[in-house]
């Protein structure tokens, strides 16, 4: 009985210290269509996403709109198919890992990204009055536009 319960035990410790190595993935739905970012109803776990959870927007109908401070491990902009556009007025994603903007993605940038990881961009990000406080790695197929008339 001692062995089975050691046995459990040692199976709910491993199977946790996975969820932590490749995180929790939480995907934009939409499903609110009031297209905000601070909605826990547009997110796949119908909460919002935070610092332990990788983050996609694989594509939108409209373009999401960040107005306030969020947090993520991982976040991905664009997926296999569709556009996906993120807007940040205002606010700031801060991404603890890595941050990628795919090839479909567009980041308009009047806020801030920050954190201790990468940016990837292989997409587009329109700046105006935008900042990064993080490494930007410009891709080959990436575009970065700054200025009032960018976009």
């Amino acid at each position: 009985m001692a062995r089975n319960f050691r046995l459990i035990l040692l199976s709910c410790v491993f199977l946790g210290s996975v969820g932590a190595v490749w995180g929790i993935e939480n995907h934009w739905t939409g499903a609110a269509g009031d297209n905000l970012w601070t909605n826990s109803a547009n997110w796949s776990l119908g909460v919002l996403p935070n610092s332990t959870q990788d983050v996609f927007i694989d594509q939108t109908t409209n373009a999401v709109v960040l107005n306030s401070y969020v947090e993520a491990a991982r976040f991905t902009l664009g997926g296999n198919q569709g556009l996906a556009t993120l807007n940040i007025f205002n606010g700031t994603l801060s991404v603890y890992v890595f941050a990628s903007i795919r090839t479909n993605g567009v980041l308009n940038l009047a806020g801030s990204v920050t954190g201790a990881g990468l940016l990837r961009m292989d997409g587009v990000i329109n700046s105006t009055n935008g900042s990064f406080s993080c490494q930007l790695i410009i891709g080959a197929t990436g575009v970065y536009k700054f200025g009032k008339d960018c976009g």
